[in-house]
């Protein structure tokens, strides 16, 4: 019996563990502060441009601006940004 109830308590934290990871980046919080106060697309598409990147498109994604890009490089890539700091948060490759 003792042996059934380790085996529970272990898929049990298993699962509990897994609901805490991100899934992918949709996940990520970028910013908790209300979408009113964010800067704008614009911003934050002159923001990736600063660094390199040519957005062709933008879109809200839970908390953060995903951009569709390319990097200087040619790469296709997706670019998370913070709306409230214009930073990227995370880069994926597309190619």
């Amino acid at each position: 019996m003792s042996l059934i109830k380790s085996a529970t308590a272990a898929l049990t934290l298993v699962a509990l563990a897994g609901t805490t990871l991100p899934a992918n980046a949709s996940d990520d919080n970028c910013t908790s502060a209300p979408s009113a106060e964010w800067r704008t697309k614009d911003e934050a598409a002159a923001a990736a441009d600063a660094l390199g990147y040519k957005v062709s498109r933008m879109k809200v994604e839970d908390s953060c601006y995903e951009a569709y890009a390319h990097d200087k490089d040619g790469r296709r890539v997706e670019i998370y940004i913070d709306p409230m700091t214009l930073k990227v948060v995370r880069v994926k490759d597309k190619s």
